[in-house]
């Protein structure tokens, strides 16, 4: 199954269920959809499919409803072309809230009020992603756009759809260009009251743990790790308050396991998730100093 017919899929498993029908909750979980790739057309469809979902909830609309409704913004999401944010100046996710509301209104190139209605919408998307700048990140743009689209559903439609105050990104691992803190959903930026942040990244050299069974000359001086990837495995919860030499995470590579130390102490916020691959000097997390420290 492509992660087309994913987004399908799960919206439709989502409105049946009644649950988890908030668009950042949608969104956030269909991108970190394995099929999900960190920049791609799909997000042109993943922005309307979420916005649609979380109306049809919110109105009571019927499974059947949804069904049609994610067909048509499909097909009109794939008219999109990939790269329209570079080649055209308009991009594609920022359309998506116009495939909402084109169809939650029933507009069409006739109408009179509704068309400029459309025009709006989509405009300030783009007005806020322009204020921003690039390089494009279209997990950035897909948060932005879903923004906005609550934002449109309760000007024009009359619809209460839930956005949290500080929406938080978890993709900054695996874009190269990311903003990081010129970001607004860059998870440093989510607790502006902690007064202090320490860095948790990646060493460049590490000492597997030993395995008296195995020789290997990786056990004395170390494992370089810009040369390979490694998979990363939390041993800490987020939000967990940890101690200076606890165990923070193990990671694995090439059938050796080693374990990594937090530096200091604080409350752990994650920024890579379970199971990503991480190089030397990647960003792994952060420990924040408890509120009114």
């Amino acid at each position: 199954m492509d992660i087309w017919d994913r987004i399908k899929e799960y919206c439709l498993e989502r409105l049946r269920q009644r649950e988890g029908l908030e668009p950042y909750s949608l969104g956030t979980e269909l991108m970190a959809e394995a099929e999900c790739p960190m920049h791609s057309p799909v997000h042109h469809f993943l922005v309307p499919a979420v916005l649609l979902t979380a109306y049809a909830g919110e109105q009571e609309k019927t499974e059947s409803w949804l069904s049609e409704a994610l067909l048509t913004a499909e097909k009109r999401a794939k008219e999109v072309p990939g790269g329209a944010c570079g080649y055209q100046g308009c991009c594609g996710a920022a359309v998506g809230i116009g495939i909402f509301g084109s169809i939650a209104l029933s507009v069409t190139p006739h109408s009179e009020e509704e068309w400029g209605v459309l025009q709006l919408a989509v405009g300030n998307g783009l007005i806020r992603m322009g204020e921003i700048g690039g390089p494009r990140c279209c997990k950035r743009n897909t948060f932005l756009a879903l923004e906005q689209g609550v934002i449109f559903a309760k000007e024009r439609l009359g619809s209460f759809l839930a956005w949290p105050e500080k929406a938080v990104c978890r993709n900054s691992h695996r874009n190269a260009e990311c903003l990081r803190a010129r970001c607004p959903f860059d998870p440093a930026q989510t607790e502006t009251y902690f007064q202090h942040r320490l860095e948790v990244r990646v060493p460049d050299r590490v000492i597997p743990i030993q395995n008296p069974a195995v020789t290997c000359e990786c056990q004395i001086i170390g494992i370089d790790l810009a040369a390979k990837d490694s998979f990363l495995f939390w041993e800490k919860d987020e939000g967990e308050m940890v101690k200076k030499g606890e165990l923070l995470c193990q990671a694995g590579m090439d059938l050796q396991v080693f374990e990594l130390f937090s530096p200091g102490d604080g409350i752990l916020q994650q920024v890579m998730p379970d199971g990503a691959m991480f190089h030397a000097g990647d960003l792994l997390g952060y420990l924040l100093d408890p509120p009114g420290k």
